[in-house]
């Protein structure tokens, strides 16, 4: 399953003078698009303001692929639908000021998606039909699959907040594995790709929050094997005078699954389980007495001291 992204767009300005030079318009006039981003068949609004020129006091023309769309005094912001990904939104802007200078604009927006994929590093049980979620220190592998109108010879550059990865970007990186951080929090992965040329770019990020590991407890029944269909609350009527428990955890590090201690504790004081082979699988034997046992494990991840979960449960009988 992948996770979607914001669809973002390429954006390529060719700038253009008639009257005054290219360098004196470039740091006057300035376009902005609102969206910042907008994806195929998005609505976009593109402003225009200026420091040196009375704008609002100014005769503004605006063309879409070379039609005439909206022109008037003081037309600062011009609305249109981009169209499909791949396709060329050719937008020229001619500005005839009160001082006579004139000035032009062309601006071609070509919209694309970005899909951010990720998958974590996790352990989840076989029969646990949802995704394996990061957990504090564990690894998200990411993989960016862009739709440009040429997909081929792309620059990824890989970045969460203000750290950026310069080892793992470059031509055709389209993968990144971050190493979430040592607290709960949201792990907030960027990937921004371009064209050699550097005139097209994109944009995707992803939020994935944290999760605490966790650990479940299983009956595990003499004839229909470990009931995976039910896992065990906080209290339990056991109704014969025996009963094996299966911990299962969640959202440990795959690669120390070999690493992973299991503690259990009777009545808050320590055992062992009787299969040492199995350590994640306890057995409880009531002798035909009638009471109550509190039991309670604590999971650890020997190479991973911030991996760690437990449970409790009383078991009546």
């Amino acid at each position: 399953m992948k996770n979607k992204v914001i669809i973002l767009f390429l954006l390529t300005f060719v700038w253009g003078w008639n009257v005054l030079t290219t360098d004196a318009a470039g740091e006057n006039l300035d376009i902005s698009l609102s969206p910042q981003y907008p994806g195929p068949y998005d609505e976009v609004a593109i402003s225009l303001s200026s420091y040196t020129y009375n704008l609002n006091n100014s005769n503004i023309s605006w063309r879409l692929n070379g039609v005439e769309k909206l022109s008037g005094r003081g037309k600062t912001v011009f609305s249109f639908r981009v169209g499909d990904i791949g396709s060329k939104n050719n937008l020229s802007i001619y500005i005839a000021t009160l001082e006579g200078d004139v000035l032009t604009r062309e601006i071609t927006i070509i919209p694309a998606t970005v899909d951010l994929l990720w998958t974590a590093e996790t352990y989840t049980p076989f029969y646990y039909k949802g995704r394996a979620l990061p957990t504090i220190n564990s690894k998200i592998k990411f993989t960016a699959i862009p739709h440009f109108s040429n997909n081929n010879n792309l620059v990824y550059k890989w970045s969460s907040g203000s750290q950026e990865f310069p080892s793992v970007s470059g031509l055709e990186k389209s993968s990144f594995t971050y190493l979430t951080g040592n607290f709960s929090g949201q792990n907030a992965v960027t990937v921004k790709v371009e064209s050699l040329d550097g005139k097209s770019v994109a944009l995707a990020t992803a939020n994935i929050p944290n999760i605490n590991s966790e650990v479940i407890l299983y009956e595990e029944d003499p004839l229909y094997g470990v009931l995976y269909n039910r896992s065990l609350g906080n209290n339990f009527e056991l109704k014969k005078d025996r009963i094996v428990i299966r911990a299962e955890p969640f959202y440990f590090s795959s690669k120390d699954l070999e690493g992973i201690i299991y503690k259990w504790f009777m009545n808050d004081n320590p055992i062992k389980s009787s299969t040492p082979e199995l350590p994640n699988v306890l057995s409880l034997v009531t002798g035909g007495n009638s009471g109550s046992t509190d039991i309670g494990i604590n999971v650890l991840n020997s190479q991973n001291v911030f991996q760690s979960a437990g449970k409790e449960m009383t078991i009546s009988y």
